[in-house]
């Protein structure tokens, strides 16, 4: 618990500090805000990872929940907003906003380059049961997922948990909160599997997203594009595992999950665009 506490006063006293330098940073106004929102383990990391380094912008740290891994329940939108005026015009920051109208009016008022991340649901729910099970040793659900082997971990990430003290919706339940934002014609949606490959089509619709804040000044699509690339050529995540990339639930899914994941979707794989195979 020590630790814990420890770790908490850690991340708070830098927020506070990056919150401080923000106030001192120039503020570009050209520069429209960049924000990285994604559904968890979409490739959040990956994308933002991208734009380091690009001029005119800066990235003091800042990530946005609905529902943080370590709160019992989800932030209230006023919460929310109010995390939201903070940020500067020309900062990128990333989030796991869920899908309002409120949130939705305020990023098309304010010009935000809004990019949101999805990825194959099936893929999704064994890259957060190697994340709640290895790696997320101050979310709530560690406790819980480091006493399962990998086959029920899978299986949990699914279905979910409905215990007196613990809640952890479905896989569909979580991620139908978000899926309003692929209805929003100013929503850049990004492919997680698209990025991974390097697909080129999918990096040049980066640029082009972003480039009109470049136009005005002697930066062409040309260096942006090789500084995109080196990005994604020295990539590191802190939550990355290796050997999960597109279509690696085919090597973790058993009979039963996939009984499992086709009870739970909810019609959810289809809404993201991917197909049952």
């Amino acid at each position: 618990m020590l630790s814990l506490n420890n770790t908490l006063i850690r991340r708070a006293a830098k927020r506070y500090f990056y919150r401080y330098i923000k106030c001192l940073f120039y503020q570009n106004k050209v520069a429209n805000p960049i924000l990285i929102n994604s559904i968890p383990k979409s490739g959040t990391h990956l994308l933002d990872q991208c734009f380091v380094g690009f001029p005119h912008y800066a990235d003091f740290g800042e990530f946005i929940a609905s529902f943080p891994g370590y709160t019992k329940y989800p932030r209230q939108k006023h919460e929310i907003m109010r995390l939201l005026h903070r940020i500067r015009r020309n900062e990128i920051f990333r989030g796991h906003i869920f899908f309002s109208e409120m949130y939705s009016s305020f990023f098309e008022e304010n010009k935000f380059i809004h990019f949101f991340m999805i990825r194959d649901p099936r893929d999704l729910v064994v890259s957060e049961a190697y994340y709640l099970k290895y790696l997320a040793v101050y979310h709530k659900l560690h406790v819980y997922f480091k006493t399962l082997s990998m086959d029920d971990a899978i299986a949990t990430s699914i279905q979910g948990i409905m215990l007196p003290n613990l809640h952890y919706p479905s896989f569909s339940d979580r991620i139908l909160p978000y899926l309003g934002w692929l209805s929003k014609e100013y929503v850049n949606i990004i492919r997680f599997e698209d990025l991974l490959s390097f697909n080129n089509s999918t990096l040049l619709t980066l640029i082009d997203i972003v480039y009109p804040t470049y136009s005005r000044y002697n930066i062409s699509k040309d260096f942006l594009f090789t500084l995109l690339e080196y990005n994604l050529n020295n990539r590191k995540s802190h939550t990355f595992r290796k050997g999960g990339g597109k279509g690696s639930w085919r090597n973790a899914f058993s009979s039963h999950h996939l009984g499992l994941f086709d009870k739970y979707n909810n019609g959810v794989l289809e809404k993201l665009g991917y197909k049952f195979s």
